[in-house]
């Protein structure tokens, strides 16, 4: 709002200023990555079963997690929050836990071998959206910017 950035691309949890635009680029299932020796367990036993690694709780896709955790009333037995992926992946596959992450948080390299189950079959996902202000300046930057993101959100690989 106060002109500092010309845009931001964030996770959407709710509504932003009237003075803004939101460009939708990308909506995410969410999903539970557990050690592949977990394989055929549902979600729900996955995070009742085994101690639960938290991403940083200040994210916004924490809080969402949160809530549905909430709704679900299921409590999940938090041994460690982490901030970064690569650690929170290799804590997983040492066997310490289970998380929840946004599809796109998971590295291709290691789809084979984690356990990933959709988290509440799918009800909630994350939206990821460009926000800017309205009769921007850089209009044809932020619409070469937009457009490079949707398209590259649309060739990832990203379907559960």
């Amino acid at each position: 709002l106060s002109g500092k950035i010309d845009g931001a691309l964030i996770t959407l949890d709710g509504k932003v200023d009237k003075d803004l635009i939101v460009r939708h680029i990308l909506t995410e299932p969410l999903v539970v990555l557990a050690p592949i020796s977990q394989s055929g367990k549902s979600d729900i036993e996955l995070l009742r079963e085994n101690s639960y690694i938290s991403f940083n709780r200040r994210a916004t896709v924490t809080r969402m997690i949160e809530m549905e955790l909430q709704r679900l009333k299921v409590d999940v037995d938090v041994i460690m929050e982490l901030d970064t992926i690569e650690i929170l992946h290799t804590m997983i596959l040492e066997g310490l836990g289970v998380c929840i992450l946004p599809l796109s948080s998971v590295r291709s390299y290691l789809r084979e071998k984690l356990y990933i189950v959709p988290f509440s079959s799918g009800r909630i996902r994350r939206k990821i959206v460009l926000i800017q202000k309205k009769n921007h300046h850089r209009q044809p930057l932020l619409d070469k910017v937009y457009d490079v993101l949707v398209t590259t959100g649309k060739n990832s690989k990203l379907k559960a």
